[in-house]
């Protein structure tokens, strides 16, 4: 597999496909099949990213702070950073 330099690699990226691969072949996405996220590298060699179930269920009373413990977890799952 060909090198790519750390400088072509400086941006922020969209995710196209979000999978995993089981042993006998098997391809989840877990995600589901139009998961969104972004993936940033900075030129001083920090990285980050994001990744979520694009249609997430927003919390009924439109307040994080105020989200059900079943709301929390259904958000947990619903994303991987």
């Amino acid at each position: 597999m060909p090198t790519i330099p750390p400088e072509d690699l400086i941006g922020v990226w969209e995710l196209v496909r979000y999978i995993v691969r089981l042993p006998d072949g098997t391809e989840l996405a877990p995600l589901g099949d139009d998961a969104m996220g972004r993936i940033a590298y900075t030129a001083d060699g920090h990285m980050f990213g994001f990744m979520a179930r694009a249609n997430r269920t927003p919390f009924s009373s439109g307040d994080r702070l105020l989200a059900t413990p079943a709301e929390k977890a259904a958000a947990f799952d619903d994303c991987v950073t």
